[in-house]
């Protein structure tokens, strides 16, 4: 399928005119030229043109490859290598296109899979660029706010620039605490909640008990009841600080019942790594007690 078409798939699913979608930017005939496959969009007109359609470059060059069951990367989804491996693909097509939003989608695959892998291919200079785009970007987009859920997960961010995150997240899912978006995994509100769960566990990590305790604390004036995947996180954070405070086989088990959730599902993989990241932490606590 080209590209072209796609995107008229797209914006026919989106209920959008061809003159909705190019008024003021192209011509009615050179959108529909493109859609028919008769010619190019340049960079600058595509990107004008996305957020018309409710989209963002990551999703629509995952949707359009896997449409093509003999692409290698439209195999089966939510394993770490896929997910590295699309990172990659997305940073080489901006090197072949320049197109921004392409190397911010890789990144942010590699600051997950580091997350998992310790691999250490994402860069102190890939996180600037992320917290450059963010800091020029306002208000926030679903992108943006997805962006900065992964972009919490990463050992590079100095203190401050987590603490500014912080601030932000918080305000994203405080403006975007309806009904409608309470409920939907892939929401403002449920990437900002992540974020701020990302960030408390990360301070724990950074040996600041007081102020993962008050991040925590924050995330639960929020209204998180109706989303089992946000309250499952919470879950998980308040063991953290549970075992911190008062380490013991009650707690650990409790952490262990927990994971059982990604048992038999596509994320397994992940939930194994959950799993020896709290073994770690258990270790390094009881050393603490100890001492």
């Amino acid at each position: 399928m080209e590209l072209g078409e796609f995107f008229r798939q797209q914006r026919l699913d989106s209920n959008l005119t061809i003159h909705q979608v190019a008024h003021g930017i192209i011509s009615d005939a050179a959108l529909s030229r493109f859609e028919r496959g008769e010619n190019e969009l340049s960079t600058q007109s595509f990107l004008q043109l996305l957020p018309r359609l409710s989209g963002n470059p990551d999703y629509l060059q995952y949707e359009y490859t896997i449409l093509d069951p003999t692409d290698p990367l439209a195999s089966p989804r939510g394993t770490l290598k896929t997910y590295h491996d699309w990172g990659l693909h997305l940073l080489a097509l901006f090197d072949k296109t320049g197109w921004p939003y392409y190397r911010l989608a890789g990144i942010e695959r590699l600051i997950i899979t580091d997350m998992y892998t310790q691999k250490g291919e994402a860069t102190r200079d890939m996180v600037e660029i992320v917290l450059t785009h963010l800091n020029q970007i306002q208000p926030w987009g679903t992108f943006e706010v997805r962006l900065a859920s992964r972009l919490t997960r990463s050992p590079l961010l100095e203190q401050e620039e987590l603490l500014h995150l912080l601030e932000q997240c918080l305000n994203v899912a405080r403006q975007h605490a309806t009904e409608m978006e309470i409920a939907w995994s892939e929401s403002p509100f449920a990437y900002a909640v992540i974020a701020c769960q990302a960030i408390s566990i990360e301070l724990l990590n950074r040996d600041q008990f007081t102020a993962a305790m008050k991040v925590a604390h924050d995330i639960e004036q929020l209204p998180l009841d109706q989303n089992l995947s946000l309250l499952h996180n919470q879950a998980r954070t308040r063991l953290y600080l549970a075992y911190h405070e008062h380490p013991g086989e009650e707690i650990n088990n409790q952490f262990l019942a927990l994971t059982q959730a990604w048992q038999a599902t596509r994320f397994a993989e992940i939930g194994q790594k959950n799993l020896a990241g709290w073994k770690d932490y258990v270790k390094k606590e009881n050393r603490k007690h100890e001492d």
